[in-house]
Parts: C-alpha cells; structure tokens; sequence
C-alpha cells in the first residue's frame, strides 16, 4: 500500500471521529443548556424563597411591634385598675373593722326593734342584725352603691340583694339613680327608725309582697318581688 493511499485512509479516520466527537459535543451542549435552564429556575425559586423570607421578617417585626405596644397598654390598664382597687380599699373600711366602727349598743336597739316591725316574721338573729348593720351604714352614708354597702356590711351579693330588698320593702331604704351605675339611700322613714322615731303600725307581713309600712312618696305597686330586687342589686354592682 503506497503512502498515499495509507495518508487517505488516516484522514477519513479522522474525519469520522471528528464527526463523532462533533455529535457528542452537540448532545453536552444540549445537556449543558438544559441544565442552565433548570439552574435559572432553581434560582429564580430561590429568590423567590427569599424574598417571602424577607415578607416573613417584616410581617414578624411588625407583630413584634404591635405585640409591645399591647403589651404597654396592657400594663397601663393593669397600672390603672390596681391605682382604682388600691383607691377602693383605701375609701371603703373592711366589713369586721367597718362594723367594729359602729356602736353595738345602736345595732342591738335596732335589731330589738326591727324584730317588733309591723310584719316582720324572721326570727334569725345574724341575719337581722346584719340587716341593721346595713341599715346603719346607710344612715352613716348618704349614697352606696351596692358592691360597697355589700362589703362593709361583710355580706355576699345574693345575701346583701335579699336584705336590701326586705328593707326597701319596709320603707327605710330606696335605690336611686341608673340600674347599674345606681346607689342606696336611707328614707325619711328610715332615718326616723334608726333615731327611735317611727310610729310603728300592725300592717300585713313583708313575706306578702306588701312593706310594713306605707312611707311617703312609696306606692304598693312599686314594691316589687325579692327576687327581681336580688337581681337589680346585683346588676347595680359597680365592681
């Protein structure tokens, strides 16, 4: 075989693997570009992730912020309601020393005589006394709102209800004012009970929806069922 022909068989060898080597560089080129492709989309999600990273930091701030401004106003409002408890102690006398203020001597004549009221049947001693305690204070203070005339008498709200509705029954208190921002008086009727004054009358008995008494200025069709003035005083608790 002369050289020539050895020379053209070597350069069609060559051209053949350069041709291959062409068809493979073009299948990496095309996996090259596919996979530059899904590299700019995995980017793009990262941004993206980023960005509503950065959306989460700034929404976190922003509760952050609100989250401190709620946390000063609560400790304003607990700042306001302990200076408004601390002030109601400090005005109103806790029930054993408020009653220890009182004459005993005063509370057993009332009760001696609140035991004598036309139509009054109850036989239960603290009770009654308690009754005059309440009643007293009221004659010592011109205006109570319920939860404090409940405190300083040392009763409970449904007790405290159900012995103001049995003296407002008798005449010698009455509630005035809103249903809720409301307060109790002592009546002239009752003013004159606590000083010894009152000419007592036989009247039917307060357990019949009728005071035992008819005070001035009190109709009987005002007088009104226990339990509804046990709900009015509870609901007139300025706590």
């Amino acid at each position: 075989m002369s050289e020539i022909e050895a020379l053209s068989i070597k350069n069609e060898k060559i051209q053949h693997l350069n041709k291959e080597l062409s068809k493979e560089n073009e299948e990496l080129f095309h996996q090259y570009n596919h996979l530059m492709i899904r590299n700019n989309k995995f980017l793009k999600r990262i941004e993206d992730q980023q960005k509503l990273i950065e959306s989460l930091y700034e929404r976190i701030s922003e509760l952050q912020h609100i989250n401190s401004k709620l946390l000063k106003l609560n400790d304003g409002y607990r700042n306001h309601f302990s200076t408004a408890i601390d002030k109601r102690k400090a005005n109103v006398i806790p029930s054993n020393d408020a009653i220890a203020t009182l004459d005993p001597d005063d509370i057993e004549a009332l009760y001696e005589r609140w035991k004598l009221f036309p139509g009054q049947l109850a036989s239960n001693g603290p009770n009654l006394r308690k009754q005059m305690v309440m009643l007293l204070h009221l004659s010592n203070n011109p205006m109570m709102n319920a939860a404090d005339l409940f405190q300083i008498t040392g009763v409970g709200g449904v007790t405290g209800a159900r012995y103001v509705s049995v003296l407002k029954k008798a005449g010698l208190i009455k509630y005035s004012g809103a249903r809720k921002k409301g307060y109790y008086e002592i009546t002239e009727e009752g003013i004159a009970f606590v000083e010894g004054k009152l000419k007592l009358h036989s009247h039917a008995s307060l357990s019949d929806g009728m005071p035992g008494l008819q005070p001035k200025g009190i109709k009987i069709d005002e007088v009104i069922h226990v339990a509804s003035h046990s709900h009015l005083a509870i609901d007139s608790m300025d706590l």
